[in-house]
């Protein structure tokens, strides 16, 4: 299971995400020799939805109205990326 990276507004929008992203996508097919990359990400962070995607993950399920943020409800979303399709990527 990948877990979210927090940077302050200041560090946003530089492709820091997206680079430690598919860094740590990288580590664990060649080095860790994983077959599967999963994650969840909050429907209120679009942008974070965004660099999966790029990295070649893919939406695999929903928990709709899965947590609270504030006071609305917020889906859980489900990613995930085989080491098959990593490999088509490369």
């Amino acid at each position: 299971m990948l877990s979210a990276f927090i940077f302050p507004s200041s560090q946003q929008g530089h492709g820091i995400g997206t680079w430690v992203t598919e860094i740590t996508r990288d580590f664990a097919f060649e080095e860790l020799k994983l077959h599967r990359l999963e994650l969840n990400v909050y429907s209120f962070n679009p942008r974070a939805e965004k660099v999966y995607l790029k990295a070649g993950f893919k939406r695999e399920g929903i928990r709709r109205d899965a947590i609270m943020d504030e006071n609305n409800y917020a889906d859980d979303i489900l990613m995930a990326i085989l080491e098959s399709d990593w490999r088509k990527m490369k």
